[in-house]
């Protein structure tokens, strides 16, 4: 791109933020204020989906990307709001569509989120939550904290083991089997810990291949890798080039 066209565009920019009178700032603010109030996702859903009308049509939506179990009666529900040019990824930890977590992330694209923006908990729900996590940590033998949690479930990645023309190894992909190859059962089982469902189905699939090659799984792990693929919840995945496709990829066998 030349620099008077570069020019131009960051000038178009600018017009527009002018012409509205926003920063990106304010509209993280008016998310946040909507994402704190509200204590159920159902009535956060539509107070979103609402807010949407407020904005530029062509450049604002709103979507339930997916709501997945991630064990013991809580859920995992991730929410994308676009108002104007800005986007933002919100998570929540809920038990009967209740709030008890969430984390807000204001970003550009998906893989460079911006790392300033703010992760919160709700300080009413602490107990729900450290309940929560002391059941997970005894089942996952893990010592997963709040923080762990808030990292782990705002994390956006893709589960892709294989992709485009002739099913090549995804540099994910290779590195699960070089980790497999290697015996690194230590490094796989942290993967089927975590809280993300992407990186367990990442484990999965290092174990599988471990399994597949004679090695002998542990039976505790064999219980974790039973009760992942046994709950099945919704993954990120990708199709070739498509990404951010979100499907079940454990059969009902």
């Amino acid at each position: 791109m030349t620099t008077r066209k570069l020019l131009t565009t960051f000038t178009l920019v600018l017009v527009i933020f002018k012409t509205n009178g926003q920063t990106p700032k304010h509209y993280f603010k008016v998310v946040d204020s909507i994402v704190l109030a509200e204590t159920t996702s159902k009535y956060l859903q539509t107070k979103l989906d609402t807010l949407k009308s407020k904005y530029i049509p062509s450049r604002s939506s709103f979507s339930l990307s997916f709501d997945r179990d991630i064990d013991f009666v809580f859920r995992h529900h991730r929410l994308t709001v676009e108002l104007n040019f800005e986007r933002f990824q919100i998570d929540l930890l809920t038990r009967n569509d209740t709030i008890y977590a969430r984390t807000i992330r204001h970003y550009y694209n998906p893989f460079e989120m911006d790392k300033t923006t703010l992760a919160f908990d709700s300080s009413f729900s602490f107990e729900k939550v450290n309940e929560y996590l002391t059941q997970r940590n005894k089942f996952y033998k893990s010592q997963k904290t709040l923080k762990d949690l808030i990292r782990e479930m705002s994390e956006y990645r893709v589960f892709a083991f294989y992709c485009g023309d002739g099913s090549p190894l995804t540099e994910e992909g290779k590195q699960i089997k070089e980790i497999a190859a290697e015996g690194k059962t230590d490094t796989l089982f942290q993967m089927l810990q975590s809280i993300c469902v992407e990186t367990q189905a990442y484990g999965v699939s290092g174990f599988k291949i471990l399994e597949t090659n004679g090695y002998p799984i542990a039976s505790d792990v064999s219980k974790i890798i039973k009760r992942i693929k046994k709950r099945n919840s919704e993954t990120v995945t990708c199709s070739g080039c498509i990404t951010g496709l979100i499907r079940k990829i454990y059969s009902k066998k």
